[in-house]
């Protein structure tokens, strides 16, 4: 991968159910191979090699998906987008706890 994976701890599930959804298509050809996994206006977004077009359905879904999804801790209750500039999608607690602005490689408190 190029760039590497961009994204919080929170997202892991999707990316992990993306994997395993596209490993499990029959007669994939080229091989998938992810060029880049990044958050984008609050949106868990993947750019493969790929053309094929069930592969790319499913990076759609997770993209939808991750609408919903905390991506600091992967909750699903109380989650929205962040009205600030830099578009994030976070539950309530992240949101004003405060860890929107640590890094990956920052612990958390």
């Amino acid at each position: 991968m190029c760039y590497g994976i961009g994204v919080r701890d929170g997202w892991e599930p999707l990316l992990r159910k993306l994997c395993e959804d596209i490993m499990a298509l029959p007669d994939l050809s080229p091989e998938v191979r992810f060029d880049q996994i990044k958050e984008k206006l609050g949106r868990l977004t993947v750019y493969t090699n790929n053309t094929d077009k069930r592969a790319n359905e499913l990076c759609v879904a997770a993209l939808k998906a991750s609408q919903s999804v905390c991506e600091i801790c992967g909750t699903t209750y109380d989650v929205g987008l962040t009205d600030t500039a830099w578009k994030k999608t976070l539950c309530v607690d992240c949101h004003f706890s405060g860890r929107r602005y640590r890094r990956s490689w920052e612990e958390d408190d």
